[in-house]
């Protein structure tokens, strides 16, 4: 299967963290959770997944506290990301922004190598981008990852193979793994 194909632009914590900004957002559904896909200047900056729409606002002021979130209605911006979301060979013409620290950019950018259905552990990351005895500090820019699925943050695993954690939640981690068609074994779970 093809790697994900994006137009990346990079803003290291400058606009989105030290002045206000606009991000247009809206709210749908990804199978049974609820989903939140905002835009800064029709450039998609966040995917966040929750159970309830309060929890998905929290994550997106979490990521980005001094926003202001300004909620649209359903735009084809929007359906083109859920479609995206739901199949990797969609074709995809949307830009994405980097916001965060050089490091986590770096470490972010690296999650569009991994193929879908396929899996790779933290010391995999650090090997490839030689940082030595990096595993907790990608493991600590991975659980920051403000773009769920898109950069797919879910197909990291520990070395021994268990899921680690998962910013949007273990659940969701199993389902897009299991959707991708990985095997999952539960002892490790």
């Amino acid at each position: 299967m093809a790697k994900y194909q994006f137009m990346i632009e990079v803003n290291i914590q400058n606009e989105f963290n030290k002045n206000p900004i606009e991000i247009e957002y809206c709210i749908s559904h990804f199978f049974q959770w609820k989903c939140l896909i905002g835009f800064h200047n029709n450039v998609l900056c966040t995917i966040q997944l929750a159970n309830t729409t309060p929890e998905l606002l929290t994550l997106a002021k979490k990521d980005f506290p001094k926003s202001q979130l300004i909620e649209q209605e359903l735009k084809n911006n929007f359906i083109e990301v859920l479609n995206k979301m739901d199949n990797p060979a969609y074709k995809f013409n949307q830009s994405i922004i980097l916001t965060g620290t050089e490091f986590q950019n770096k470490i972010w950018a690296s999650l569009l190598e991994i193929e879908h259905g396929k899996t790779i552990t933290y010391s995999n990351i650090a090997t490839k981008l030689q940082i030595k005895n990096g595993d907790r500090a990608i493991g600590n820019s991975i659980g920051q990852n403000p773009i769920a699925i898109l950069l797919p943050c879910h197909r990291i695993i520990g070395k021994d193979g268990s899921l680690k954690n998962y910013k949007w939640g273990i659940e969701l981690k199993k389902f897009l793994l299991r959707k991708e068609g990985i095997k999952i074994e539960n002892s490790l779970f």
